[in-house]
C-alpha cells in the first residue's frame, strides 16, 4: 500500500499556441487513459477503480498498455493511501461488466511533464459531459511541500480539497 499525496489546479482552458509550444517542449510521457469505477464495492466498502493506460512517448508512439485495479483509502485531502494491482488484460474486459451503473467510463490524455524538477500531469479530459476540462496533478512527498507552479499555464484555482474535482464524483456526470 503507497502513501499517495496529490494536489490538482484547474487550468485555463483552451491553451494559447505560446501556452502549447512551451509545454509540449517539457512532454516527457503522454497516456492514454480510460478509467471506471466497479460494483460491488472491495470487502472494506471502498470503490474500486479499472483503468487501462496506454503509454506513450512524447511523440505519441505507443510503448506499452497497462491495466490495473486500484482503490484509495483517504488519510485527509491531500493524502491517501493507494493499493494497486496490476490486471491482465482479459480481467479488465471482465471488470467491465460490473461497471457502477451510476458512473460512466472517463477517458482522458495524461500529459506528463517536468517543471522545476517536478513531474506534473496535465490530464485532459475528452467526455463531452467534462468538455474543457483541464486539470494539474502534482504527487508530493510531503504534505508542506513547497510547490512550483508553470508560469505558462493559467490557474484558475486549486481544487485538491474540491470532491467534484476527484475522479470518482467526474464519473457520475457522465
Amino acid at each position: 500500500m503507497a502513501l499517495e499525496i496529490e494536489r490538482k489546479w484547474l487550468i485555463d482552458f483552451p491553451l494559447s499556441k505560446d501556452q502549447w509550444v512551451k509545454l509540449i517542449g517539457l512532454i516527457s510521457r503522454i497516456i492514454i487513459i480510460k478509467q471506471t469505477y466497479i460494483s460491488p464495492k472491495n470487502k472494506d466498502g471502498k470503490n474500486l477503480r479499472i483503468r487501462k493506460s496506454i503509454v506513450c512517448d512524447n511523440k505519441l508512439k505507443p510503448e506499452s498498455t497497462e491495466y490495473i485495479v486500484d482503490h484509495k483509502l483517504y488519510i485527509s485531502k491531500l493524502s491517501k493511501k493507494e493499493v494497486v494491482n496490476k490486471i491482465s488484460e482479459q480481467e479488465y474486459y471482465d471488470l467491465m461488466t460490473s461497471k457502477c451503473q451510476d458512473h460512466g467510463v472517463i477517458n482522458k490524455i495524461r500529459f506528463e511533464f517536468k517543471y522545476e524538477d517536478q513531474l506534473f500531469e496535465l490530464d485532459y479530459f475528452l467526455n463531452k459531459e467534462l468538455s474543457g476540462l483541464v486539470i494539474l496533478e502534482l504527487e508530493l512527498d510531503s504534505e508542506e511541500q513547497k510547490v512550483n507552479l508553470p508560469e505558462f499555464l493559467t490557474i484558475k484555482k486549486e481544487v485538491t480539497k474540491e470532491a467534484e474535482f476527484s475522479n470518482f464524483e467526474l464519473g457520475k456526470t457522465i
